[in-house]
């Protein structure tokens, strides 16, 4: 029995395999290009959601005294700065990695309100980490309300 002859070509040439690799290998960049913006898409979403909802939470803090009692301290015109953790809790002293909730309560004798209303402004302030580790950066959300005293 004679053994089948291997044909000059049959397989693969080299260039071809390097120009293959090459393809493979710009996709893999491309990708992991993509995952880096897709996940700082999320942290980014992760922080301004946070923001958010810590200006929410003042927000109805101060709409619930409002209701009960116009005159409450909590309502005084004035600024006020408290440091809050992701995982809850809120305090005077600055914490690492906390987000920096300043509420501002302005009295009702400015326009456009008369004496039965306050404007409210809410900001948080936190620093996200970005792509190369950096917290130099400061993002921020603002929200502005205007509270009416019920007659």
């Amino acid at each position: 029995m004679s053994m089948p002859r291997v044909s000059e070509q049959d397989g693969f040439t080299l260039p071809e395999l390097l120009a293959a690799m090459a393809v493979i290998a710009i996709a893999l960049v491309a990708m992991v290009v993509a995952l880096h913006h897709g996940l700082s898409g999320l942290d980014t979403g992760r922080g301004e959601s946070t923001a958010l909802f810590l200006v929410e939470d003042k927000l109805e803090e101060l709409r619930s005294v409002a209701l009960v009692d116009w005159a409450s301290g909590a309502l005084a015109p004035g600024t006020t700065v408290e440091y809050c953790k992701v995982s809850g809790g809120c305090s005077p002293n600055p914490a690492p990695g906390s987000f920096r909730r300043t509420t501002t309560v302005h009295a009702g004798s400015e326009a456009p309100c008369s004496v039965s209303c306050k404007i409210v402004s809410v900001s948080v302030v936190y620093r996200p980490v970005t792509a190369l580790g950096q917290l130099d950066q400061e993002r921020r959300v603002d929200v502005h309300t205007m509270f009416a005293a019920r007659m």
